[in-house]
């Protein structure tokens, strides 16, 4: 996510597109605090042996649709700037 925010920043001029990129930079630095912060919680009952759930339900749902909504939005808005330009598909 983050190599696609910055290839997306550095190879466009649009303001659309840097705004996105600016989004998707902003995800990607919520993803990298959410797995530090995942693995620091699973280090810390590793090392009290907690035999406790490891698992993680919503934290992955919610990156997930985060991303997807985030490319849903990029392409309407793509297609409607196209759509606006009256380029043929």
């Amino acid at each position: 996510m983050g190599t696609l925010a910055l290839a997306l920043f550095n190879a466009s001029h649009e303001v659309v597109a840097r705004n996105f990129a600016l989004f998707y930079a902003l995800v990607s630095i919520g993803i990298l605090i959410y797995g530090y912060v995942l693995y620091q919680r699973r280090i810390t009952m590793i090392r009290k042996r907690d035999p406790g759930n490891f698992d993680e339900i919503v934290g992955p749902i919610i990156i997930s649709a985060l991303m997807f909504f985030a490319i849903l939005s990029n392409f309407i808005i793509r297609v409607r700037e196209l759509q606006r330009l009256d380029v043929p598909a």
